[in-house]
């Protein structure tokens, strides 16, 4: 197991190698529930869904999804204490 793996384990750990997966990481799944708890806590309004506009940009919308990624790897340091 490398470090990375060790850190960064799956998710829901399943032993169906012969599909090439094991099913999502964790950091995918930290990411994942940082996302949906921070927009679930965000009001909706006609023009803009969970606080992100609808015609929100590619750069916008990349951006959000690093700081879930960070909030995740933050998640993961903390859980390697």
């Amino acid at each position: 197991m490398t470090e990375a793996t060790k850190n960064n384990p799956p998710a829901f750990p399943r032993n169906y190698r012969s599909d090439g997966h094991n099913g999502m990481t964790l950091r995918d799944y930290f990411a994942a529930k940082a996302m949906q708890g921070e927009l679930a806590a965000m009001s909706e309004t006609a023009d803009e869904l969970c606080g992100v506009s609808l015609d929100a940009s590619d750069k916008t919308l990349a951006r959000l999804a690093q700081h879930y990624y960070r909030m995740a790897d933050s998640m993961l340091a903390e859980r390697a204490k």
